[in-house]
């Protein structure tokens, strides 16, 4: 059995701030996917709790723009997001909460995208040989249409029929690490014009000390530029 585990998730498009629906726990991780099409992206984020957000991921294709933030809440209680900065014609903000273990790793993946169809795969294979927490950012220049996926559990999708935007997040969990070459993706009906996929990766460390958490800017079986939180 995995050691992360889904709490909750709420979404909203065209607005700045978004609540989360029950208490955050504190040491739980937070996570917020934001998509925007046509406009400028958040450059921080902050939240009612003061916790510190930081950036794992940005990925922009054809005037589509991706981003995954993380926290881990350093208090419990209720919990309001804000994007500072962050504007366009279309938007869609989506906020999460996972149980996670005592020490992990968070990673940032390769994003991917793909032109005109109705699949994506997340492009780059992927291993691990831990218990893992994968969390996927998906945009694509469409409307009105269901996103589902394979392998992924799709939390919250957020469609916005006037710049023709689709922004969702999916995540999944794999006790026993993720075997050499996987890929994750997500379907939709109608074909669209442009469609990407932004990763995130946390990693179970139970062998290192309490209270570690390292943050590596990319992942494909290895990692860059490591800092600590």
């Amino acid at each position: 059995m995995s050691a992360f585990s889904f709490v909750q998730s709420r979404s909203t498009n065209n607005a700045a701030s978004l609540a989360y629906t029950s208490n955050v726990t504190s040491g739980n991780l937070l996570v917020v996917g934001f998509g925007e099409f046509a406009g400028s992206f958040p450059t921080s984020i902050t939240d009612t709790l003061s916790n510190t957000w930081r950036l794992m991921g940005h990925y922009t294709f054809s005037s589509t723009v991706l981003q995954i933030w993380f926290a881990i809440s350093g208090a419990s209680g209720a919990n309001t997001v804000t994007i500072n900065n962050g504007s366009g014609t279309g938007e869609g903000l989506i906020i999460a909460e996972y149980v996670v273990p005592t020490t992990y790793s968070i990673c940032a993946g390769p994003p991917s995208n793909v032109g005109t169809g109705t699949t994506i795969s997340t492009g780059v294979g992927i291993e691990t040989q831990t218990d893992s927490l994968v969390i996927v950012m998906y945009g694509d220049q469409h409307t009105n249409h269901t996103v589902s996926s394979a392998n992924l559990n799709v939390r919250e999708t957020q469609s916005l029929a006037g710049p023709g935007v689709v922004f969702a997040l999916g995540d999944t969990t794999a006790s026993t690490g993720i075997p050499l070459g996987t890929q994750y993706s997500f379907t939709w009906t109608g074909a669209t014009n442009n469609a990407g996929t932004l990763i995130a990766l946390a990693l179970n460390d139970a062998s290192s000390a309490g209270g570690t958490i390292i943050i590596s800017k990319t992942i494909n079986h290895f990692v860059t530029s490591e800092d600590q939180f």
